[in-house]
């Protein structure tokens, strides 16, 4: 599956149902797509766009090779738009926190290159890896 900013309960309930999970990092990054922003239903004003802003890069560039913005007050504004969950959503406060301080990340426990995708697979079925295995292709 390709990597969306903020997921939507439908993705997580597909890794949930799956005995391995591959992001599909290597095609073409789209400008105007999913992989670095989504909506947000705002209670009073309809959808708005809550967006991580990248990096220039060449338009060819796969979606593994855009990186996120170094612009200070992007994860502010992105903060602010949120905030109108506060008093509704479970865990706000904590998961604000999170996102406030760049702190969710997935955990990769080793990066294999394709051939080795059975020690991969060994690992996953004994449940070794603390994180995750990642396949390069």
């Amino acid at each position: 599956m390709q990597p969306y900013f903020f997921p939507y309960l439908g993705y997580f309930d597909l890794i949930g149902h799956t005995d391995a999970w591959v992001v599909f990092d290597t095609p073409q990054y789209i400008r105007h797509g999913w992989v670095n922003r989504n909506r947000v239903l705002h209670p009073s004003r309809g959808w708005q766009y809550v967006i991580a802003p990248v990096r220039k890069h060449d338009r060819a560039a796969s979606i593994r090779d855009v990186e996120v913005s170094a612009a200070p007050d992007w994860r502010r504004r992105l903060l602010a738009q949120l905030e109108h969950y506060r008093k509704r959503a479970p865990y706000f406060r904590e998961t604000m926190e999170l996102v406030g301080q760049g702190r969710i990340t997935p955990i990769v426990d080793r990066v294999l290159p394709l051939a080795e995708i059975e020690d991969a697979f060994t690992a996953l079925r004994e449940g070794r890896p603390l994180g995750r295995n990642v396949l390069a292709i």
